[in-house]
């Protein structure tokens, strides 16, 4: 594992593609960028099974970055705390039918964003045994219906 603390992000990513035998990547709560972010996301050697990016400031750039990733052994994902990735999750998911955890807690999801989760995202993800999507206080008995119609019967949530 290596954890990087403090902000101090700018060696590791080029050191990250030559770690081929990383297991865990956990940057949260280093408040990365969203370029910062998708530049440690972009240097991601393949062999990955668990990445940490909650509290980074994930958007666009991170998304992108996550769904040209080539992550076929990644089985967690924290994005907790990432306040604008409820507009892109399903997309990123959509690159990611092993994953088997995700955290998604307190990432500004809305009832659109659980709805299109539930209807496109969670059907593929046939692996997934853990969701964590608490503290999103927007999304309304509605949204937790058709997210909870996507799931998996062994998935807890």
């Amino acid at each position: 594992s290596l954890l990087a603390a403090g902000g101090r992000w700018r060696g590791l990513t080029a050191s990250l593609p030559d770690m081929t035998e990383l297991h865990t990547l956990d940057v949260g709560h280093c408040k990365l960028g969203d370029e910062a972010t998708a530049a440690v996301v972009r240097a991601l050697p393949p062999g990955l099974a668990e990445l940490g990016l909650s509290w980074s400031h994930c958007g666009e750039a991170t998304a992108g970055a996550l769904e040209a990733a080539t992550l076929p052994c990644l089985s967690a994902l924290d994005l907790s705390h990432s306040l604008r990735v409820g507009s892109y999750l399903s997309r990123v998911l959509a690159r990611m039918p092993q994953l088997r955890r995700l955290g998604a807690y307190n990432c500004g999801l809305t009832d659109a964003a659980v709805e299109v989760l539930g209807r496109e995202a969670l059907p593929r993800l046939a692996a997934l045994e853990v969701l964590d999507v608490t503290g999103n206080r927007c999304v309304t008995p509605r949204g937790w219906a058709a997210l909870a119609r996507g799931l998996s019967p062994g998935t807890r949530a």
